[in-house]
């Protein structure tokens, strides 16, 4: 297993409000998260930063050996947690009130990807020619989409595609969407925030990936959304099934 991971400030923002972090334990067991920060400047580079590094310490010592089951508790208990911390946080000083941030995690342990997910931030999985988004957007055009009201296409580029119903931190309560799916040989997973998605559907991002060496799919899929104007802060990470490498790195706000 292999993991590659990227951010990027996007070509408008002054600021990245993104973090993530990830480890691999094992050739089998491996973890990434990905946050997008939000409500100011200030308080969106704190909530995505406190959120990756209180989950990323939860973590330890769980993951490895735990069985289905248990990591389903876990990343539900981490983000949890995570939630009470981001939200006493903004309470506790006012030029952070109202902060939050968006999380996709995925948790691989022996040739099964458990996601989850509050916000927009989304996850897909990547076959050898196909592309399989598993995670549906916690916004206001995504239940739009839910209803027919628009399509996928219309509702990435609608003028309210950045209001997210669900975030960590804003309330004082907080419930993550989770999926469990085989992670087989040849496959990725690709966790991006919005920065990438909003300026690519599946197709889109097929056409991006096929061809493209995983160890350069990140920064080619980073140099294609700041082609297309880099409006926001871009976050890329991918998971390759088929590696040996051992890796822990973390990064945030550049």
């Amino acid at each position: 297993m292999e993991i590659f991971c990227k951010t990027d400030v996007g070509l408008v923002r002054d600021n990245n409000q993104d973090s993530f972090s990830f480890k691999k334990l094992t050739d089998t067991c491996a973890w990434v998260i990905v946050c997008d920060g939000m409500g100011g400047a200030k308080g969106g580079n704190i909530a995505s930063r406190m959120t990756v590094d209180f989950i990323a310490e939860y973590f330890k010592e769980k993951i490895e050996n735990a069985n289905d089951e248990q990591i389903h508790y876990i990343i539900s208990e981490a983000l949890e947690k995570a939630n009470k911390h981001v939200f006493e946080a903004s309470k506790a000083k006012p030029e952070l009130a109202g902060m939050g941030t968006t999380a996709v995690i995925a948790v691989i342990k022996n040739s099964v990807a458990h996601v989850a997910h509050v916000g927009d931030s989304r996850a897909y999985l990547i076959s050898p020619g196909d592309i399989k988004r598993l995670t549906l957007d916690h916004s206001f055009v995504q239940e739009m989409v839910n209803r027919g009201e628009i399509t996928e296409d219309q509702a990435r580029k609608h003028p309210n595609r950045n209001y997210i119903t669900r975030a960590l931190g804003v309330e004082s309560d907080v419930k993550e969407d989770y999926i469990v799916v085989p992670f087989l040989k040849n496959e990725m997973i690709l966790l991006c925030t919005d920065g990438l998605s909003n300026y690519f559907n599946t197709d889109e991002l097929n056409n991006i990936i096929n061809g493209c060496e995983k160890n350069e799919l990140v920064n080619k899929l980073v140099k294609a959304a700041n082609k297309k104007g880099g409006s926001d802060n871009i976050t890329v990470a991918v998971i390759c099934a088929d590696n040996d490498n051992n890796s822990d790195r973390s990064a945030a706000n550049g």
